[in-house]
């Protein structure tokens, strides 16, 4: 792995996650990346992040809502980060951070030309003036996702999915429990 002692991860990646880090680490275009819930694309996010920021690279993360941004803000904080959170009067606003967190709300009101790579969570739900932003960008996009269902992400990812696993595969590896379906009784 590509950690250096200031910023480590908590826990050594899942074969997956490295599989997929590798992938995306030796392409440069686009990618969206799809993975099921508990398949660790947080995990992915900052491994990512990590390595871009050895590189002297700057690096976004945008997530959906004000709650996942705190839960991101601790994820980066417990690996060792030094973060900025871009978002009007935070506490932890530093613009001189190489790791930056945001919302997509915040996001639409900013420029992304400062960044070397964006990253964007629950990418299947995002606004259209933020995809519109995300598709002219020059800045190296990834989107993270469980249900990549949604119109309009072919335009900024192409054919350049990764799919990382699938619920099927992490029940397999016993990191989901297996699917149960109840049915409620006609009354």
């Amino acid at each position: 792995m590509l950690f250096n002692n200031s910023i480590q991860a908590p826990f050594p990646p899942r074969a997956f996650q490295q599989e997929g880090f590798n992938t995306l680490t030796s392409h440069a275009e686009d990618y969206l990346v799809v993975a099921s819930p508990g398949a660790g694309k947080t995990y992915l996010m900052l491994m990512l992040a990590k390595h871009y920021i050895d590189n002297k690279k700057k690096v976004l993360i945008s997530v959906n809502m004000l709650s996942v941004l705190n839960q991101m803000i601790e994820h980066a904080t417990n690996w060792g980060f030094d973060i900025g959170v871009v978002q009007g009067n935070h506490e932890l606003t530093n613009p001189l951070a190489r790791l930056q967190l945001a919302s997509n709300m915040t996001l639409i009101k900013r420029d992304l030309v400062d960044y070397d790579l964006i990253m964007v969570d629950e990418v299947h739900i995002i606004p259209k003036k933020l995809h519109d932003l995300l598709y002219s960008t020059e800045t190296r996009v990834l989107g993270f996702s469980a249900t990549p269902f949604s119109k309009g992400l072919y335009k900024i990812f192409g054919n350049n999915v990764l799919n990382l696993s699938t619920s099927q595969e992490l029940t397999k590896l016993g990191i989901l429990v297996p699917l149960r379906i109840v049915s409620g009784t006609k009354i």
